[in-house]
């Protein structure tokens, strides 16, 4: 099984596969990595901006899985692009329009298409959006939905299950990503 186990919220623990970061633009036009928006400047904040987070010593093989809440897609890709290369990275956002955006502006970084609704077609959502990876909320993911989208070429990253019978589930159902905001749990159980 090829898992990759984030953690939520910024949580970097040395034995997942990567860290979801959530990234929001300050007032100041500066990204930051925080889970809400901000009205305030990157210095009033003590929060670490996304930067500083991509140049942490971490192994090559560690993934950045970046949701971008609010950012323009040209100001979130001006920094990717510093990092293509160097650090293995997604982009993924609720906003579709957002991926479409970002999607034109750097297309070989990998897109997941964030969906928390009930949805069937995972393949037309993630065709839409131009995402290679579907992002369900846990709780709506079924054997039958990520067959297909596996059959479609996509992965199917799960968010955001935190017990072990929650994990168990997913991954004996076929889940290629779980974002879990206990991910050292996540990684004894599964490993």
């Amino acid at each position: 099984m090829n898992m990759l186990i984030f953690g939520h919220r910024c949580t970097i623990v040395s034995q997942a596969d990567g860290v979801e970061l959530d990234v929001v633009i300050t007032r100041d036009k500066a990204l930051v990595v925080n889970h809400d928006p901000v009205d305030s400047t990157a210095a009033e904040l003590p929060y670490p901006r996304l930067r500083e987070v991509l140049e942490l010593d971490l192994p090559e093989s560690y993934w950045f899985d970046i949701e971008s809440k609010n950012s323009p897609p040209d100001l979130l890709a001006g920094v990717v692009r510093e990092y293509i290369g160097r650090r293995r990275m997604i982009v993924r956002s609720f906003d579709h329009a957002f991926l479409r955006a970002f999607h034109a502006l750097e297309p070989e970084i990998p897109l997941a298409a964030l969906i928390e609704y009930d949805a069937d077609d995972w393949p037309a959502v993630a065709r839409a959006a131009k995402a290679q990876i579907i992002s369900p909320l846990y709780t709506t993911i079924t054997a039958e939905r990520i067959a297909q989208a596996h059959a479609a070429g996509l992965e199917v990253s799960a968010w955001t299950p935190n017990t072990e019978a929650e994990w168990i589930r997913l991954a004996v159902i076929g889940v290629d990503t779980i974002i879990t905001d206990r991910p050292a749990a996540a990684c004894q159980a599964l490993r």
